[in-house]
């Protein structure tokens, strides 16, 4: 049996844990900074984590869009994709281009369709509707069809 992934960083493992605020007082602001910093770690697991946790987490301010926005340019997908997840939460409509291309591509994962769910417009649906194959053959089925019912695609009928 393998090891949970986990960060290196303690810190980013209180923030999972809900051990740590991020907003609320001067200490929480300070906590929010040191995320948004993580999400420039030379360590691949403190920035996907990084990035997981400022994605999900309740706060809407212009540096974390910023770092969400940077964190779509990193080596790794998998950060890229938890950012755009982070995008689409807070409902950031200059993210879409990039889902469009991503899903055009045929690059398909949960997070993607996750971020496509998240953003919930009807513009997504033809990119979602180049991707159903894929969604079939990676066992995605599920998701893709909740992704196009929260973007408000049109019903195929059999």
């Amino acid at each position: 049996m393998s090891e949970l992934y986990q960060p290196a960083s303690d810190f980013l493992i209180m923030v999972a844990n809900g051990e740590v605020p991020l907003t609320g007082s001067e200490f929480a602001d300070a906590n929010l900074h040191m995320l948004l910093y993580y999400t420039r770690d030379s360590d691949l697991s403190n920035r996907d984590w990084a990035t997981f946790l400022l994605a999900h987490a309740d706060v809407d301010r212009a540096e974390v869009t910023v770092a969400l926005h940077r964190c779509l340019e990193d080596e790794s997908e998998n950060v890229q994709e938890e950012a755009m997840v982070g995008l689409a939460r807070r409902h950031d409509l200059t993210a879409l281009p990039r889902l469009h291309g991503w899903l055009r591509q045929g690059a398909l994962s949960r997070m993607i369709l996750e971020a496509a769910a998240e953003f919930g417009e009807s513009s997504i649906c033809q990119s979602l509707e180049s991707v159903e194959q894929l969604a079939n053959e990676l066992g995605l089925r599920f998701l893709w069809e909740e992704a196009c019912e929260k973007c408000g695609c049109p019903r195929k009928s059999a």
